[in-house]
């Protein structure tokens, strides 16, 4: 019986010992004991982990004496694997609810140190979590297993589409975006739209927004470029906002992504650079 499991000696004696107690008398239970079965050729080949409660009974004959051990063996690796599931999901809500509770509280923070007034800050303030909160919407609608570019665009731009004499053009391939992705560039967006808004295309008459994105490598890096124009006298501002943080710090680190900013004299134009193979990490954006 026992050259029928590939196992290791470790739980094989295991195993060898619930055997040895029931034909001593002992009636017990292995809980969750984890075999490693050969996987078919048809399957991949190799082998694979189930899970299996093992239930051993001594049985007697008409003399008393123990002649046989009946096992009953459920196979509870559906039950197991699920529970692992939700224990990383968990994990990782738990993740994702400190780090998003964080940008939270530096935003709040980086928006008070340039509000002149409580009246200025309630209202950037809430504006950027309302940024915050449809990408979420977003990701929920999906499951939280990310978005696209597209519609983190569409997402932020919506309301100044039928708004003022401008004209918005955005267009690009599909590109998924992770939860992190998502998170960070719809932040950018935000501030860039803004911007765009109070100084920029999105508000002056004639005024003309251009997106564009596109693959860079196969690996699944891409880049984004936001193009205005149909402005004059543009020029590099005096200090950098909030927005300019998130746009060239932020997504630097936390994307591993490369920024370029031209303030031409008829708009600016940028790049987000974001390479799958530059290594990224979370920090804080204060």
């Amino acid at each position: 019986m026992f050259d029928a499991f590939p196992e290791t000696p470790e739980r094989l004696a295991i195993f060898k010992s619930a055997l040895e107690r029931a034909l001593s008398g002992e009636v017990n239970m292995l809980r969750e004991s984890m075999f490693r079965i050969q996987r078919p050729d048809s399957e991949g080949g190799g082998f694979k982990d189930i899970y299996w409660d093992c239930a051993h009974s001594p049985v007697r004959n008409t003399l008393g004496e123990i002649r046989w051990v009946v096992q009953h063996a459920r196979d509870i690796t559906s039950e197991v694997e699920t529970r692992h599931l939700n224990e990383v999901m968990a994990a990782e809500l738990d993740h994702r609810v400190k780090n998003m509770l964080t940008i939270v509280a530096s935003v709040g923070r980086r928006t008070a140190q340039q509000s002149g007034t409580i009246e200025e800050f309630l209202t950037t303030f809430n504006a950027r979590l309302g940024a915050m909160a449809r990408t979420h919407s977003l990701l929920a609608k999906a499951n939280w297993k990310g978005t696209t570019v597209e519609a983190l665009i569409d997402d932020e731009l919506t309301p100044y589409r039928d708004v003022g004499d401008h004209e918005i053009v955005a267009s690009g391939p599909t590109i998924f975006l992770s939860f992190k992705d998502a998170q960070v560039l719809s932040m950018a967006f935000h501030e860039l739209a803004t911007n765009a808004a109070k100084y920029g295309a999105l508000g002056k008459a004639k005024g003309r927004l251009l997106i564009t994105w596109r693959f860079t490598d196969g690996d699944g890096s891409y880049a984004i470029e936001w193009r205005e124009e149909g402005l004059s006298g543009v020029s590099v501002p005096a200090k950098e906002g909030f927005g300019s943080v998130i746009v060239t710090n932020v997504m630097a680190v936390q994307l591993g992504a490369s920024v370029s900013r031209d303030f031409k004299d008829t708009g600016l134009v940028l790049e987000i650079a974001v390479s799958k193979s530059r290594p990224a990490t979370e920090i804080e954006p204060t």
